[in-house]
């Protein structure tokens, strides 16, 4: 499990060091590599990549606590709803 679940890590290296870089991947639980050259529209396409995969898993949390608040008492149900709106 990664230190930070919530981030959606990038790492744009200029280092060529593949060892190096492997280690630094898995360490930091990264989402997307990209070494050097890189282009611009790559940079841009790896920061949409990764506001959609952020996105995606806000989705998935938000539908995850309502099936568990769907699941619990009565009582529950109410507090539960008002929580996965906000």
């Amino acid at each position: 499990m990664t230190p930070w679940p919530d981030v959606v890590g990038i790492i744009f290296s200029g280092r060529t060091d593949s060892q190096g870089i492997i280690a630094s991947i898995n360490e930091a639980g990264v989402d997307q590599f990209a070494s050097k050259p890189w282009m611009p529209d790559h940079r841009l396409l790896a920061l949409a990549n990764a506001v959609e995969a952020r996105t995606l898993q806000l989705q998935i949390q938000h539908l995850i606590w309502r099936c568990a608040c769907a699941q619990s008492p009565a009582g529950w149900r109410s507090s539960c709803m008002v929580a996965a709106c906000l």
